[in-house]
Order: structure tokens, then C-alpha cells, then sequence
């Protein structure tokens, strides 16, 4: 949905779950990776003709991490969003990053709060930031359900309703 917001003209969503890949489609992915089906690094390189001049890691998996670095090319942006448990580390290609690539990690979209909800609220109102798709609220007792469907690919985002006890 971010990118649909910029000038990108090419947008590959890259994960496990067709469902999601589905959703990335409306959403506004201009193609998609299934990684557990076909290799990420050729398909973006097929897609974009080459490297990819900017790739955010929304995963937090250091595996995956290492694969999206490598999926930049030179004087692009990797931008790690998703995060790793504490104290994971992960590598890089020296030459690569030596030739102008950029590892750089966000964090609330790398802006004040005052500023990105705002921002967000706008996009949504418009139309053009419906984040509430990524989002399935699940009462407290539904816990289990709530996890099998993040890990499996019902939701993006579960949320635990918390109700008076």
C-alpha cells in the first residue's frame, strides 16, 4: 500500500502465502514472488530487469533478510522493517554494499507521529491507504485461532480484543 503511494512503478510482494500475495495484488503489488515455490532472487532480477533499486524486509527473519539484501543492486536502498529478535545479526555482501548500496532500518516509517498518522488518515480517507484489510480482530478467547491464522495466512495483522472481565 506504501508504495503504491509513490512513484514506483514496479512493485513485488515476496512471501509464503498465496492468500497474501492475493491481497498484495488489491492492494497494489504489481507482481508477486511465491519464495516457497520459485527463487526470490531470480524472480525479482526477472521482474525488474536486473536488481531492484529498493527492497523492504517486513519479515524479520535473518534468512530472509540476507536474501533481500542480496536482491538489491548498486546504489539501491535496503530498508529493514520488520524486526528480528533481539541480538540477531545478520551479513552482507562486502563488494555489493562497497559499490554504493544502502542498509537502512525504520522504524514508525522513519517520521514524527504527528506527522505520519495525519498523513495516514488522509491516505485512508482517500481511499488510498485502506489498512484496515490488513487487520482481523479476534476476541481474547480466540487466541489460538489468532495464531494459526497469522502463521497460515488468514490474516496480516491479528488483533486481540481484550474485553471487560
Amino acid at each position: 500500500m506504501a508504495a503504491r503511494n509513490t512513484p514506483a512503478a514496479t512493485i513485488v510482494a515476496v512471501d509464503l502465502q498465496d492468500s497474501r500475495l492475493a491481497l498484495a495484488t488489491e492492494l497494489g503489488a504489481t507482481h508477486t514472488v511465491n519464495s516457497g515455490e520459485t527463487d526470490m532472487l531470480e524472480a525479482i532480477a526477472e521482474i525488474c530487469g536486473g536488481p531492484a533499486d529498493y527492497v523492504l524486509d517486513c519479515t524479520g527473519n535473518i534468512k530472509v533478510i540476507e536474501q533481500a539484501a542480496d536482491a538489491v543492486g548498486l546504489l539501491g536502498t535496503f530498508i529493514l522493517v520488520g524486526g528480528a529478535p533481539a541480538e540477531a545479526r545478520f551479513s552482507v555482501d562486502h563488494m555489493r554494499t562497497l559499490f554504493g548500496k544502502t542498509v537502512v532500518g525504520t522504524l514508525g516509517g522513519s517520521s514524527t507521529s504527528h506527522e505520519l498518522i495525519p498523513g495516514l488518515i488522509k491516505l485512508y480517507q482517500a481511499g488510498r491507504f485502506p489498512f484496515d484489510r490488513l487487520v482481523t480482530v479476534y476476541d481474547f478467547d480466540e487466541i489460538d485461532k489468532a495464531i494459526h491464522d497469522a502463521h497460515e495466512g488468514g490474516t496480516i495483522k491479528a488483533v486481540l480484543r481484550v474485553s471487560d472481565i
